[in-house]
């Protein structure tokens, strides 16, 4: 493997290390192999496996895991640092879309209307906390809003998606409480 790729795959590893620290997300070391990275996590007292794989033929990273923890918490928090090209234009779209910090939410707010006359018929309203979670991603790439607190807003984006409706009003509540104060 020539020195170009070692450095691009050892670079990757440290930003996922650094972004797994700051969701509080326990990854001491890392392996780098051929094309790829293996990050040993513990999760729940057992150890589980976080394979990334780097295709340099088409710029793109792939991450993998048999783990379903990994593949619906780890891997999600992970994408806008698998596919930078990607994400880059879609956070300069939302940027130039968005006048105040609680425009972003217009897309959970939506969803939470449409959803409300449904809050009795124990329809799933994860999409609710999902989206306000996407849109927090995007609220903390924007530079124009660096002062609001970023802390708040990463735990925010910890905070376990939930299928009923007056969790995700409440958590939705939050993060526009959040941004506006």
């Amino acid at each position: 493997m020539d020195e170009q790729i070692t450095k691009i795959l050892q670079d990757k590893a440290r930003e996922v290390r650094d972004l797994l620290a700051e969701h509080q997300i326990i990854c001491t070391t890392y392996t780098v192999i051929n094309y790829g990275i293996n990050f040993p996590l513990q999760h729940n007292g057992k150890r589980v496996n976080l394979n990334l794989s780097y295709s340099s033929n088409k710029n793109r990273w792939t991450a993998q895991s048999a783990d379903s923890w990994i593949k619906t918490i780890v891997i999600p928090l992970l994408t806008p640092l698998l596919s930078p090209s990607q994400e880059s234009k879609l956070v300069s779209k939302q940027i130039r879309e968005h006048t105040s910090s609680a425009s972003y939410f217009e897309t959970a707010k939506y969803c939470l209307t449409m959803l409300e006359p449904f809050q009795d018929d124990n329809i799933d309203c994860s999409i609710i906390i999902e989206q306000a979670q996407r849109d927090i991603q995007f609220l903390l790439q924007d530079v124009q809003y660096g002062r609001l607190n970023r802390n708040i807003l990463q735990e925010l984006l910890a905070h376990p998606v939930t299928v009923d409706f007056q969790s995700a009003k409440e958590f939705l509540s939050q993060c526009l409480n959040t941004i506006t104060n």
